[in-house]
């Protein structure tokens, strides 16, 4: 074999083998850095790849000794990619977009992983605010719910909570003072109900006399619906019942404030029921 085609040769095997080694370190370096780790197949995939590369760097590194005598149509293919530089830029070509198409890869898995991590961390903080803290109405939220009841026919209300609940009373008065600023009142006769038994979360209870049940108009909400609709626009949620009867002489709306929900009708809501 002509000794510049078997140098030119050498010189081929030791740049694709070098380069093959090169880039497997890179892309193994880069895997094990990334979010999910360098996992099992990928380590084997590379440990293939480096095994062949300092293969063929061996080769190349000993073809003046392993080379043939005489030309092949194998070393003679060989020797003529070998003179050519395209073959090089092909082959740092080849490689580069391998390990930009990974290193985006890795790229977008981050991104992912950030995204996964800031999604967890409002996830947290959703939890603490629905099991920790104490339920309040900001300053938006009662403007929304008293600018809500300004535009229908006032209505009288009583408020039944626990005397021992200090979180419930708190947000008892928020809920107060916004019905208050919406132009409704407390019942004289009953403003307040301290009890013991008080449904958990936010509900309403409305009992109408026989003669108002009956003429319940959806143009003409009832006070439950009315407050349904007003504490919607802040975002609460609220459970509502009641009923009708032939004992009951006067209209009542009570608006039971208990202990926070802990399950995932709280949690389905913008703010702690």
């Amino acid at each position: 074999m002509d000794t510049k085609d078997s140098a030119a040769i050498a010189r081929l095997l030791d740049f694709s083998g070098g380069a093959i080694v090169v880039a497997v370190i890179q892309v193994a370096l880069v895997l094990y850095l990334s979010p999910s780790g360098l996992s099992t197949h990928a380590a084997v995939v590379s440990i293939l790849l480096g095994t062949v590369g300092i293969a063929i760097l061996l080769v190349g590194l000993f073809w003046h000794r392993i080379a043939p005598s005489e030309n092949t149509q194998f070393t003679q293919k060989l020797a003529a990619w070998a003179s050519t530089p395209l073959t090089y830029v092909i082959i740092v070509f080849v490689l580069w977009s391998y390990f930009e198409v990974l290193t985006l890869s890795v790229a977008i898995a981050w991104k992912n992983d950030s995204v996964g991590l800031r999604n967890d961390e409002q996830s947290i903080a959703k939890v603490i605010d629905r099991l920790v803290l104490p339920r309040r109405l900001t300053k938006t939220q009662k403007e929304q719910i008293s600018r809500f009841l300004q535009q229908f026919e006032s209505h009288e209300y009583s408020i039944k909570r626990s005397v021992e609940d200090q979180e419930a009373g708190g947000y008892a008065s928020d809920l107060d003072e916004a019905l208050t600023k919406g132009g409704w009142t407390k019942d004289a006769a009953n403003p307040y109900i301290f009890s013991n038994d008080v449904p958990v979360g936010l509900s309403i209870t409305l009992m109408q006399t026989t003669e108002h049940a009956a003429k319940n108009d959806p143009r003409n909400p009832n006070p439950s619906i009315l407050l349904q609709e007003a504490f919607g626009t802040a975002g609460i949620r609220v459970s509502a019942g009641g009923g009708s009867g032939i004992n009951i002489m006067k209209d009542s709306l009570v608006i039971s404030v208990g202990r926070a929900r802990k399950d995932t009708f709280a949690f389905d809501s913008e703010v702690p029921q």
